[in-house]
């Protein structure tokens, strides 16, 4: 039997065909090998500058790197950086990038932050070191406490502790000196307040989120003189707004969520007229500040 004779038509036709599928491929291929995200991601090294202007650039580094050699460590091979929080773009260029390679992707990103931990160095084994304890409810504000441990003034200063079932035994653990950290959520720790049950530096302020993390005014006092600062200029910054005993044994820290640490560095400069020797953006790279009365 003759084979069929083809037209142009039709050999147009088949052409076309040809090109879509093998271009589909192609953009399939973009979208899913490892070579092609490497190769479309973001230049780092000019992303810095905007990202920084933009936020607060929080990182945990080595002592001694500056925020863009200590980005640059975490995107590395040589594991060099324990672990890093990352904000906006960044923080979807390493999750691309850590996909089949033995990364730890702590918490959540649903406020544009995400953290990072090498996994043969990970929260766990950074909180080991020094031996403190933390108490937190089994799985609950894992993201808060990961933060916590990740801020370069806290490295390895906390062991994490998982043994609690309820936020009372958290609360009890605090309040029997058992551990110098405590994470509750902000309702639950309001009821506390309000029942007497722990005495804290507490603020109704709207512009903070939902976690609170409990802390013995003696860690305060260990940390160093640019914390100091930031702690003393944002508790006047609630001074106002809280009502407690001079004598207070706790003090609240709290994380920001809508607005960034910065943000509340910037209003306490304002209204307070802070220092411009803090006015930068390393500001924020300490944990979350709260400050005993004097």
């Amino acid at each position: 039997m003759k084979g069929r004779k083809w037209g142009a038509k039709e050999l147009l036709l088949c052409v076309c065909l040809a090109v879509c599928v093998t271009g589909c491929q192609k953009k399939a291929g973009k979208e899913t090998t490892p070579e092609a995200v490497e190769k479309n991601l973001p230049k780092l090294t000019v992303q810095v500058e905007d990202v920084l202007e933009k936020k607060p650039f929080l990182l945990m580094a080595e002592r001694g790197y500056d925020e863009e050699e200590g980005f640059q460590l975490a995107f590395s091979t040589k594991k060099d950086v324990p672990a890093a929080i990352l904000v906006g773009e960044y923080a979807d260029v390493f999750r691309l990038k850590a996909k089949g390679e033995e990364r730890y992707i702590i918490g959540n990103a649903t406020n544009d932050v995400v953290l990072l931990a090498n996994s043969d160095c990970g929260v766990e084994t950074i909180a080991e070191a020094k031996g403190r304890t933390v108490w937190r409810k089994k799985d609950a504000d894992a993201y808060a406490l990961a933060y916590l441990l990740a801020q370069e003034n806290y490295r390895s200063d906390y062991v994490l502790q998982d043994e609690a079932d309820t936020y009372e035994q958290v609360v009890d653990a605090f309040i029997n000196r058992q551990a110098e950290l405590a994470i509750l959520p902000r309702p639950y720790a309001d009821a506390l307040l309000k029942k007497g049950a722990i005495k804290l530096g507490s603020t109704a302020d709207s512009r903070f989120c939902d976690r609170c993390i409990l802390a013995d005014k003696k860690l305060l006092k260990e940390q160093n003189a640019l914390f100091s600062a930031f702690a003393r200029a944002y508790q006047k910054a609630i001074e106002d707004l809280v009502l407690d005993e001079p004598d207070m044994e706790y003090t609240l820290l709290l994380q920001p969520e809508e607005e960034t640490l910065y943000d509340v560095y910037l209003f306490c400069k304002e209204k307070w007229k802070i220092s411009e020797e803090y006015n930068r953006a390393d500001v924020v790279t300490t944990i979350e500040t709260g400050g005993e009365n004097e």
